[in-house]
């Protein structure tokens, strides 16, 4: 998705904006960052607002999926 926005919508400012919307661990902040993205570009704006936000804003993860354990290796491992 990153790298799509940074083809249409150049500019460091508007990638941080995007950047910072995404990573807000609360969802005023990320509305803040949405709506100054929306002054500055608003087919950014748009576009972003396309897909879910429970696809791409950390405030609207599930927190209640958690697992202490990083097991990404295991399985090839086992393979192996």
């Amino acid at each position: 998705m990153h790298k799509n926005f940074k083809q249409l919508y150049r500019g460091t400012y508007l990638t941080t904006l995007a950047w910072n919307g995404s990573k807000a661990y609360k969802n005023f902040v990320m509305k803040e960052n949405l709506d100054k993205l929306g002054v500055a570009e608003p087919d950014a704006k748009t576009w972003l607002e396309r897909e879910p936000y429970e696809s791409w804003c950390r405030s609207y993860f599930d927190a209640s999926t958690k697992c202490e354990h990083v097991t990404n290796n295991f399985s090839e491992s086992f393979n192996n």
